[in-house]
């Protein structure tokens, strides 16, 4: 599963289903109701929160021989507000690195002038930065 949201819907649905299948309607009105509650509280939280909060994905690759941090760190200090690194990887044949981070903008951040920025810095060969619903390369 995806996401924690997907997973609570199937174990709903499921409870849900063995509560009628019982003959229990008032188990499965009350979790219907429960979850009604629920899918409103996650809407207006949900709204709350600023497009800089959410988690984002940056990929970026490097030619081999480059020092990660001094390469990129000066860049990504700019404009991420944090980032993990969560995988380095080799490709083309071994010749360059995918690095994964997981990220968030600055508030003031734009995904446009960050991959720009990157696409900059000699020896990055690309650039992929991912949000819900976006991507810019």
């Amino acid at each position: 599963m995806r996401d924690t949201q997907d997973t609570a819907y199937v174990i709903f649905a499921v409870v849900v289903g063995m509560a009628v299948g019982a003959n229990d309607l008032s188990v499965s009105v009350i979790g219907i109701g429960v979850v009604i509650l629920a899918a409103f509280a996650m809407i207006r939280t949900r709204r709350s929160i600023t497009a800089s909060q959410l988690a984002c994905v940056l990929g970026v690759r490097l030619g081999l021989g480059h020092d990660l941090d001094s390469l990129l760190g000066g860049v990504l200090d700019a404009h991420l507000q944090d980032r993990e690194l969560l995988s380095v990887v080799t490709a083309r044949q071994g010749l360059a690195l995918d690095l994964t981070y997981e990220t968030r903008l600055r508030a003031d951040g734009s995904p446009n002038a960050m991959v720009q920025a990157l696409n900059r810095v000699e020896g990055v060969q690309n650039v992929q930065f991912h949000r819900r619903g976006f991507e810019a390369t």
